[in-house]
């Protein structure tokens, strides 16, 4: 019976990872399941639901942005599955991203959810990426086969993982790539508390359009769980109450 890793990697964010946690215990998709989640800053997490973690010791000024990959090679000597996930700490996924990504990994080696749709919590800046060749990390699965090109892609670059593994040479071939479309299964959440991420959107200037005070543009991204835009104003609200 297929096995399903999903790899979570994590550096000072405890309140979004405890959000990731519940957007994964409701996912439709049902089956066998190791979640390995690799940190180096592991103080305020609780680690609910029964994870595989590895706590790797920290690099003296190396935090957050920079641990990414130290902590993703960390994971992969735990994996077992022969179906692989990767989910990011501080991100929304609907719950049929799973089960939606597994049909696709059925067909294909390595597979990814398109368009990214990045939001800014603090901003309320969004952002539709518009790519249609490759996906985001965090919305980027593959077949066990894949994962001696992954991690010659982690070790080769400091970031942008993504885009050299959705770029090698070995995963060129008719069939072996697929993208499924991101109807309201993913947003990239920037902005959350904690450490901040390697993408510019994380930042307070960037480029994107300014949402409504009500988030309708996220809402409309989550479509029949609009709802959980709930979820995040109330993080934003204590964020500014934090500021304050």
């Amino acid at each position: 019976m297929t096995l399903l890793t999903l790899i979570t990697p994590t550096s000072g964010r405890p309140e979004a990872f405890t959000l990731l946690e519940d957007w994964i215990v409701r996912q439709t998709w049902i089956g066998n399941l190791q979640w390995i989640v690799a940190t180096d800053t592991p103080d305020g997490y609780e680690f609910r639901d029964n994870q595989d973690v590895v706590r790797r010791p920290p690099v003296p000024g190396e935090c957050g942005r920079s641990s990414q990959g130290r902590n993703l090679l960390a994971a992969l000597e735990r994996v077992e599955g022969d179906r692989i996930l990767i989910v990011e700490d501080d991100d929304w996924y609907g719950p049929h991203y799973i089960a939606r990504m597994m049909d696709a990994l059925d067909r294909s080696e390595l597979v990814g959810c398109a368009p990214s749709l990045y939001y800014n919590l603090r901003t309320l800046m969004w952002q539709d990426c518009r790519n249609h060749a490759h996906a985001s990390l965090a919305q980027t699965g593959f077949r066990a086969s894949v994962l001696p090109a992954f991690r010659r892609c982690i070790e080769s670059t400091a970031k942008f993982i993504d885009m050299a593994l959705w770029k090698h040479p070995t995963l060129q071939h008719t069939g072996s790539r697929a993208l499924i479309r991101n109807n309201h299964l993913y947003v990239g959440m920037k902005g959350m508390p904690g450490t901040p991420g390697i993408c510019n959107f994380h930042r307070q200037r960037q480029q994107g359009k300014r949402d409504s005070d009500d988030m309708a543009t996220l809402r409309r991204w989550m479509g029949p769980h609009a709802q959980d835009a709930d979820v995040y104003a109330r993080v934003r609200a204590g964020m500014e109450t934090t500021a304050a």
